[in-house]
């Protein structure tokens, strides 16, 4: 096997966004996506045993930022008639290889963004936004 083919470049993925009833977008302008998907664990007792005597995962979740042109947000929000980026909810963000064999995909769904965050720089030549999810694997 040619391990070539396993180096995937950011180049090498598509980001798709979509949120009902409003519409399905492909974020062209993507800096940065990164995403934990963590579970909590809790050991489990018994009486009569000091040590445990097992360990069982309870609570998935998954969190994250994305980071893209605020420009394109608000294209997305004035197309989709949403006032704010918070007002989203309920929506699927979908991260999917392009032409990789086998194909790497990660899906959140009844992902809602809980924050944003826009700087301004007066010698900035672009104004990325980022914005905060929490979400549930799809």
């Amino acid at each position: 096997m040619a391990l070539q083919t396993l180096i995937l470049r950011a180049a090498d993925y598509k980001i798709h966004f979509d949120f009902n009833p409003s519409g399905n977008y492909d974020i062209k302008t993507a800096i940065r996506i990164d995403y934990t998907d963590d579970a909590e664990s809790e050991h489990v007792f018994a009486i009569g045993s000091f040590d445990a005597i097992g360990v069982k995962s309870n609570g998935a979740k998954i969190a994250g930022t994305i980071e893209f042109q605020s420009g394109e947000l608000a294209t997305i929000l004035s197309n989709a008639k949403v006032a704010r980026s918070l007002n989203i909810v309920d929506a699927t963000l979908s991260i999917t290889s392009i032409g990789a064999i086998p194909v790497f995909q990660k899906i959140i769904s009844n992902l809602v963004l809980t924050s944003e965050n826009l700087a301004f720089d007066n010698k900035a030549k672009h104004t990325p936004i980022v914005c905060k999810f929490d979400g549930i694997a799809g």
